[in-house]
């Protein structure tokens, strides 16, 4: 093999390598930063799926207890039966609330975490970049060095 194209070949994996390691971590960084992002906007529409599964629950039990209520003869807007209604929708409305805010604290970790992940992907890149053109030099460097011992050498055998 001459030595023009053994040079070639060094070159293309002092330059080629970093950079195809660069655009192949970036984009698993996008694809991860993506699917965070998905997983995101999931937790986001499951809280409220929850949150209105929670109020529709307490609707269905409040309507059950003022219909046992008034079954037995109470009146349902007065009292204690009143009181009951309210401390139930009460503590229905702060689940609600803490459905929500978990699944909205979740959402906003994992955009944090995408975010992140598509910062690190552009880094990838560069650094990529940045490799192979730091093998591109020392490449060079030791080409040119090589063909320096080289042609000393030819210079001592005359």
């Amino acid at each position: 093999m001459s030595a023009g194209v053994l040079n070639a070949f060094q070159m293309v994996g002092a330059v080629g390598g970093p950079i195809v390691g660069g655009i192949e971590q970036s984009g698993t960084l996008r694809a991860q930063a993506a699917a965070d992002r998905a997983n995101a906007d999931r937790t986001q529409y499951q809280g409220e799926l929850d949150s209105w599964q929670t109020a529709r629950d307490a609707r269905l039990a409040q309507g059950a207890g003022i219909a046992l209520s008034a079954a037995e003869g109470n009146v349902g807007g007065t009292g204690t039966v009143a009181d009951l209604i309210e401390q139930a929708a009460l503590e229905r409305e702060m689940e609600i609330v803490n459905i929500r805010a978990k699944a909205a604290g979740e959402a906003a970790n994992l955009r944090t975490r995408a975010a992140s992940e598509s910062r690190a992907a552009g880094f990838a890149l560069v650094k990529g970049v940045l490799g192979g053109a730091m093998g591109y030099a020392a490449t060079k460097s030791d080409q040119r060095n090589t063909a320096s011992i080289l042609n000393g050498q030819k210079v001592g055998r005359r």
